[in-house]
């Protein structure tokens, strides 16, 4: 209970000291409210370290949860001196206490070389006993290695066990992954045609669960009919919360959507605003489309000015 209780204080006062940084940066310019913000912030910072403190107290008593938050502290060096090699002794101590999230970060390090040599195989090992104890990044990094033949021979086969394990643990991008190999790569399908449903199926558990880029898949593959049955209705209102989510290319097609009247009425502005949302996100063709909107005042009001820096 006790080891609990430190964990929240640790994330809620991180929270707080986050929140009154941004507090400081965008509270108004005058004398009162920046000296109002900069107390605050000193008094985060204040919490901050007494909570690192009692993070380090919890840690040396054995709790397998502070063990991984001090971890984390010298790994990125939050209220401590950054030191890698205090974090990976750290996240072994958790590691060996049985936390699955610690030995998945054990991993991470061995892989990429921090706080210790890199060591892929070691990488590898780290990565299998978190993700049979549930992690769902480390059976997504555990495909990823067999995949691209990071400390063993690359296996497809393999690499395709781990996405799904992670997958099933619910990571979206598993899915998601999962999602591209059936559509694209996989050569059984590309011969016989038989896997664009399954690809439908992970892309749809993704985008269900907010996935931006599964969002979008699974609009292009209603626009299309490939692996379910064709509906350009169905494909507007998954671009819609694709472009909700930030994806570019999205708001672009969503644009397209309103220009040509593809399952909605044809409205100029909202295909302009699209444009403009997709272009504001870098979509090279967007930005395109934008310029010729302003330099035909098409949704927007005519402007060479704008056209050409667009």
């Amino acid at each position: 209970m006790k080891t609990i209780i430190v964990s929240l204080l640790f994330l809620s006062l991180s929270f707080s000291c986050s929140q009154a940084a941004s507090s400081a940066e965008k509270t108004e310019t005058t004398t009162e409210s920046k000296a109002y913000a900069s107390k605050e912030y000193e008094r985060a910072k204040r919490l901050f370290s007494k909570a690192v403190t009692a993070v380090e107290e919890a840690a040396k008593k054995g709790s397998p949860l502070a063990q991984k938050h001090l971890a984390d502290c010298y790994l990125y060096g939050v209220g401590v001196k950054q030191n890698h090699a205090k974090a990976v002794l750290f996240y072994d101590k958790a590691a060996k206490n049985g936390l699955s999230s610690a030995q998945e970060r054990l991993g991470h390090c061995f892989e990429f070389g921090e706080g210790t040599a890199k060591d892929p195989r070691k990488a590898i090992m780290h990565y299998r006993k978190a993700a049979m104890a549930g992690s769902q990044k480390a059976a997504y990094r555990l495909a990823f290695c067999h995949e691209y033949g990071v400390g063993r021979r690359r296996s497809m086969e393999r690499a395709i066990y781990w996405y799904e394990k992670a997958a099933d643990l619910g990571l979206t991008e598993a899915m998601h992954r999962l999602g591209d190999y059936y559509l694209w790569e996989d050569d059984k399908s590309a011969k016989e045609g038989s896997d664009n449903k399954r690809a439908f199926t992970y892309y749809e558990r993704a985008a269900k669960l907010g996935h931006g880029l599964s969002q979008l898949e699974v609009a292009s593959l209603y626009m299309s009919g490939r692996g379910v049955e064709k509906s350009v209705s169905k494909a507007v209102e998954w671009l819609k919360k694709a472009a909700e989510q930030g994806v570019g290319i999205a708001s672009r097609k969503l644009g397209d959507c309103y220009r040509l009247g593809l399952a909605v009425k044809i409205d100029a502005t909202k295909a302009a605003t699209a444009y403009l949302k997709a272009a504001e996100s870098g979509d090279g063709a967007a930005e395109y489309k934008l310029a010729i909107c302003h330099e035909y005042g098409y949704g927007l009001k005519r402007d060479a000015t704008e056209a050409a820096r667009w």
